[in-house]
Formats: C-alpha cells, structure tokens, sequence
C-alpha cells in the first residue's frame, strides 16, 4: 500500500470561517512512503485535479489536513496561531491561490494571517490507488509536475 502526504505552502492565509484561502502557493510538495518512497513537486492544478474523478477522489473521501502557521512579520514576542486540523473541500484554483471549503475538526481558523503549511493526509485506502498511480505517472515522466 502506498500512503502519501501532501505539503501546501502560502506566503498568505485568509479565512470567512466556512472557507479558507491559501495565497502564493509555491508547487505541492508530495512524500510517498513505502514501497516506492518518491518525493515530488507537482503544479497545484495537478494537485487540485485529484478532486475529480469520482470513486476514490478528493471528492468522494475529502481529505483531513493540519495548518501550521508562521509568519515572519510577527514581532518577537508574538507567536503564530496554534494548528488547526480541518476536512478540505471543493478547491477553486485563481492563479496562485487556492480556497478549500472547510470542516473544523480541532482548533480554530484565524481570520487573517501570514504564511502557512497545509499537511493533507493522503492515506486513507480509498485515495491510495490514485495516489499510486499519480506518483508512478511523476516517475515516469508522464504527468505535468516532473
């Protein structure tokens, strides 16, 4: 079984409570651990693309994902948001920003903040098979982000 975990970055997180926006995406960082152990970039749209596709999409399973906050511009004596951990839902890609509809888990979501890390699970056994066969695609050379 191959299990994945996807890496988002933004410079810029804004966020109406029922929606989140993560501006300056730089590429999806992706890990895939054993068997094949690949470490990849990949455009966002690819990214945004595995919400298609339905039985064992995004769509259908959406995935969970933790925000961990930084934000160079804070003074020394101020800390980030804490984490939350939210559901990702129905991505909307507008050149490069991107805004999930949410489902808090834990924590809350700030309205305004600087950057961020998004770590989405991808390893539930419904979305392993288009995980796999997306990172077999990068390994060989055959999708748009390698």
């Amino acid at each position: 079984m191959v299990e994945a975990l996807f890496v988002q970055t933004a410079r810029k997180f804004t966020s109406n409570g029922s929606a989140i926006t993560l501006s300056g995406l730089t590429p999806t960082l992706y890990f895939a651990s054993r068997p094949s152990r690949d470490v990849g970039l990949l455009p966002t749209e690819d990214f945004v693309a595995l919400w298609s596709g339905g039985e064992g999409s995004f769509a259908a399973d959406p995935p969970d994902a933790t925000i961990s906050f930084f934000d160079r511009l804070l003074q020394r004596d101020e800390t980030p948001p804490d984490d939350v951990t939210v559901v990702l839902r129905d991505p909307v890609l507008l050149g490069d920003a991107v805004t999930y509809a949410i489902d808090v888990v834990s924590g809350s979501v700030p309205a305004d903040t600087g950057g961020c890390s998004v770590f989405i699970d991808a390893t539930r056994p419904a979305l392993v098979p288009m995980v796999a066969a997306y990172v077999r695609r990068c390994s060989l050379g055959e999708a748009s982000g390698s």
